[in-house]
C-alpha cells in the first residue's frame, strides 16, 4: 500500500521499532523535483486533487538532545497499542 502512495518511500523492515536512527530521521525523503517530475501540475493550487484521509504523519521538534532510549521505549508502546492502525 504504502508504494501506491510513493513509490520512492523506503520501508525500514523491523521488529519492536529495532531500525536505525538515521534510516528514519534527516532522511529529505520529499524531493521537489522528484514530485514535480511525477506531478507537474503538484504546484498548481487551481487543479483538483485528492487526499487519502487514512494517511497522515506526524511530526515532533524537541529542544535540545533527545534520549534514544526514551524515544524507541515511546516508540514500541505506541507500536504495540496503536500498531494495527500505523503504516
Amino acid at each position: 500500500r504504502l508504494c501506491g502512495i510513493n513509490q520512492f518511500a523506503p520501508i525500514q523492515r523491523c521488529r519492536q521499532a529495532q531500525v536505525a536512527i538515521d534510516n528514519v530521521l534527516n532522511i529529505k525523503g520529499f524531493d521537489l523535483n522528484r514530485t514535480l517530475e511525477m506531478d507537474p501540475e503538484f504546484l498548481n493550487a487551481d487543479t483538483e486533487h485528492e487526499h487519502d484521509e487514512s494517511v497522515s504523519s506526524l511530526s515532533i521538534t524537541q529542544p535540545g538532545d533527545v534520549n534514544l532510549q526514551d524515544l524507541q521505549n515511546w516508540v514500541g508502546d505506541l507500536l504495540a497499542d496503536k500498531g494495527a492502525d500505523i503504516f
